[in-house]
């Protein structure tokens, strides 16, 4: 009688074995190139701009603006494009830099939980009697001149804050436009990481905000 490839293994190991091997190879699938966002990862390996804004057959711009391509353009309708279509793809393949200034354009750095606000502050670092403070007690920018000729300012967040996914990607929110996130200063982020969590290992959520918001309204 052939002898198993696992040998002399009880059973539980070669469940693990099994298991083990199984989750190797769903690694390596994930590594590979793809040409389409993969909603359970951050960042879809391989994946380009000509995927996401593929050259088009019908004369009109890639980014799907709708803009006729004139003269010798072959892909995008105007110099502007380009910049837009990059952007969403940075968000959509959630570049973190990208996606934050983003936010923060969008929401003016409140947080979606408990509506704090999180904005960024650029401060001068050497104070003088040339800086002004404001009525929080906040140094702010001012034309402050150091020797080398060049403004000494330094940017500090006044409440910390992460993007949010309203979707995790751990349940199918990757690769999501700026509307999948939202701001979330570090308190309310570590609750609803907390929450998740607990929703993964099967164990009963309570205190979701997002849950006590809609119990609410």
């Amino acid at each position: 009688m052939p002898m198993s490839r696992f040998g002399h293994l009880t059973k539980a190991e070669r469940q693990e074995v099994e298991d083990w091997t199984e989750q190797q190879a769903q690694r390596r699938e994930r590594k590979r190139p793809q040409s389409e966002i993969n909603p359970y990862l951050r960042t879809t390996p391989g994946y380009t701009m000509r995927d996401m804004f593929p050259t088009r057959t019908d004369k009109v711009c890639a980014c799907g603006c709708g803009g006729e391509l004139t003269g010798r353009r072959t892909r995008w309708a105007s110099n502007q494009c380009p910049r837009d279509a990059m952007r969403l793809f940075d968000i959509r393949q959630g570049r973190p830099d990208v996606v934050r200034k983003a936010l923060m354009q969008r929401d003016a750095g409140l947080c979606a939980g408990c509506s704090t606000f999180c904005a960024l502050v650029r401060q001068i670092r050497d104070v003088n009697p040339l800086s002004a403070e404001d009525s929080s007690g906040i140094w702010m920018s001012c034309p402050l001149r150091v020797p080398h000729g060049k403004p000494y300012y330094v940017t500090v967040e006044l409440v910390p804050w992460e993007a949010h996914h309203l979707v995790p990607v751990s349940e199918g929110g990757g690769g999501c436009d700026l509307d999948g996130y939202v701001i979330m200063c570090r308190a309310c982020h570590g609750k609803e990481t907390g929450a998740l969590r607990k929703r993964l290992n099967g164990t009963p959520i309570q205190g979701s905000l997002f849950e006590e918001r809609s119990s609410a309204g």
